[in-house]
């Protein structure tokens, strides 16, 4: 019998095959991006505030529907960070964030549409913006000589919801003020020995990025080394180092830390540290009207939403002065023998025999 199956007959039978795979499944094709425009821009603000921020909002890709199939590599989303080092400008931040295409493949000419959507925000005190974006991608085959070619352009455009094209996709929102907090620090001076006069020094530490101010203290008063203004300034911190400042108090002082209803206030969740110098008092502290705490240091507080009242009161009792006793005690022993000598003289007076 004689064999069907040589050497020959299989290598063609597998070219065959090769063909016939390569003719029924298109590769992707190379694509060139006219202008070089594979990208799309976004512009964030964040409104209503006075310092920088830490933030990062996170966008989201979507394909539509109707698009044709093959389309790969398409991005998922991107993301815009603020880090804190941003300054603000007219009460306004401003931060940008890429979404690239450049890796997007497709087998089929056509339109591709996308949608992209603002999902998220790290910090509830800044808004999400529910503003959608379409990225319009339209692919052309270039290769005129062949429908299957592998030149093809895309032509990506970004539109508005109006179906207006845009240069970049822009998403803004106001700080929501209800999410940043102020701290009133009070002072009270107690007990018998206490000088209402007296001023103890302050140290304190808050971990945000900023400049915030401590207002309301007493001008001219000689504090830390150097005399004390009206108001001082906490600057120059961050998340893990602190901005400090050195103030001064006394007996009916009170100052607040950011000011209430005003772009200076701080982010929720932001720490603070404050600590007293009490000298000869005995400090404690209370925090919103809670339990007293026996201590000068107020540490790794974190503020929450609306006014946090610190209060702290120094004791100073009275003492009985025991010298005072040791000091009379002759002066009674002598009254005490005087008394008793005039009495006993008396008496043997009375006592003598008259003479008859």
């Amino acid at each position: 019998m004689k064999k069907i199956f040589n050497l020959h007959n299989i290598s063609l039978v597998l070219v065959v095959a090769i063909v016939s795979i390569f003719s029924i499944v298109k590769v992707n094709a190379a694509i060139t991006w006219d202008n070089n425009k594979n990208s799309v821009t976004i512009s964030r603000d964040v409104t209503g505030i006075n310092n920088p921020i830490t933030n990062t909002f996170t966008y989201t890709v979507t394909a539509d529907g109707s698009n044709p199939t093959g389309a790969s590599n398409i991005p998922s989303g991107g993301t815009v960070v603020f880090d804190g080092s941003e300054t603000p400008t007219s009460n306004t931040v401003t931060e940008t964030g890429t979404i690239d295409f450049s890796s997007a493949t497709f087998t089929h000419p056509g339109v591709y549409k996308y949608t992209i959507t603002e999902t998220a925000s790290s910090n509830s005190t800044y808004p999400v913006d529910n503003t959608e974006y379409t990225v319009e991608i339209t692919v052309q085959n270039t290769n005129t000589a062949s429908p299957d070619g592998e030149n093809f352009t895309a032509y990506l455009f970004l539109k508005d919801s109006s179906e207006q094209k845009v240069a970049q996709a822009e998403y803004t929102s106001a700080a929501d003020q209800s999410d940043f907090a102020h701290v009133v620090l009070n002072k009270h001076v107690t007990g018998g020995d206490a000088d209402v006069t007296d001023y103890f020094p302050y140290t304190v530490s808050l971990y945000a990025a900023g400049t915030y101010t401590i207002n309301g203290l007493t001008a001219g008063v000689s504090c830390g080394g150097s005399t004390q203004a009206a108001t001082a300034t906490l600057s120059g911190g961050s998340t893990s180092t602190p901005s400090t400042a050195t103030i001064c108090l006394k007996h009916g002082d009170s100052v607040t830390i950011g000011y209430e209803n005003s772009l200076n206030t701080i982010p929720t969740g932001t720490r603070i540290d404050i600590v007293e110098t009490p000298g000869t008092y005995t400090p404690s502290y209370t925090v919103n009207g809670g339990s007293s705490v026996s201590s000068a240091s107020l540490s790794n507080h974190t503020l929450t939403n609306g006014t946090t009242t610190v209060a702290y009161t120094n004791n100073k009792a009275s003492t009985v002065p025991t010298g005072v006793i040791l000091t009379i005690i002759p002066y009674v022993l002598l009254v005490i023998v005087s008394v008793g000598g005039t009495v006993l003289y008396m008496n043997m007076k009375d006592k003598k025999p008259s003479k008859k």
